[in-house]
């Protein structure tokens, strides 16, 4: 039996010495997602572009934190997003809309021990949200051109599960596999039809890793467990 509980003893300081992640160490995690979507339809009219909508959606992200635990880390989060829409269907107008949004808050990940190099992940994060979106119908007539403006105000939420690989002790490269969020939003019309009034939606969604790319890069400071924890006695 004590063979037993000293090999167990063993075999679970090793994974220590061999562990990546480990209380005491700061994180920089870094960030890129992009998405594109074009839909197509043709109306029955029969124009020949049909109608055709243009998606963009780019967000960079920059979360430094504090390994609390051997395997939680807490942090900050800072994020901007860039989505731009592109609309047509002649002869109707064309409508363009530009959006920039800054989301702050906190951020916690939870990591599990897969091998030396490969952990699991569950990130949570809460941020408040602000913003502005500018929008434009062309016409044919340009006297008949409008614009407005939009104040964005809101909160976030989300949950993504991922993957961190670590190429160094100090640098890992890490995925996301999907997320499940629920996105606040309330908009006032700062300029253009209707000026000064608002609206708010609440929208729930889970994003599919199928339709979008997520990748990012951690850099982890301080030192890493290469030696036992000492035995308590």
């Amino acid at each position: 039996m004590k063979k037993i509980i000293f090999i167990v003893v063993l075999f679970s300081q090793q994974l220590i010495s061999n562990a990546q992640i480990t209380q005491g160490r700061f994180v920089v995690g870094t960030s890129v997602f992009y998405q594109n979507q074009q839909t197509v339809n043709y109306n029955p009219v029969g124009y020949p572009n049909g109608a055709q909508t243009t998606y963009n959606n780019f967000t960079l992200t920059l979360q430094p934190g504090y390994m609390i635990t051997e395997n939680f880390c807490l942090g900050i989060s800072a994020v901007l997003m860039n989505n731009t829409e592109n609309s047509q269907n002649p002869p109707d107008p064309e409508f363009d809309s530009n959006s920039k949004t800054w989301l702050y808050g906190i951020y916690g990940r939870h990591y599990i021990y897969i091998s030396d190099k490969f952990y699991f992940t569950n990130s949570f994060v809460m941020t408040l949200k602000t913003g502005t979106n500018n929008s434009s119908y062309y016409y044919s007539d340009p006297s008949l051109n409008t614009s407005s403006a939009l104040a964005i105000k809101g909160y976030y939420f989300s949950y993504a599960p991922g993957i961190i690989y670590f190429l160094t002790p100090h640098i890992g490269v890490k995925t996301n596999i999907g997320t499940i969020s629920y996105d606040h939003t309330t908009n006032t019309t700062t300029s253009g039809y209707g000026s000064g009034t608002s609206n708010t939606l609440g929208i729930f969604s889970i994003l599919s890793p199928l339709n979008s790319f997520n990748v990012g890069v951690d850099f982890f400071f301080g030192k890493i467990g290469n030696e036992p924890k000492s035995e308590v006695r």
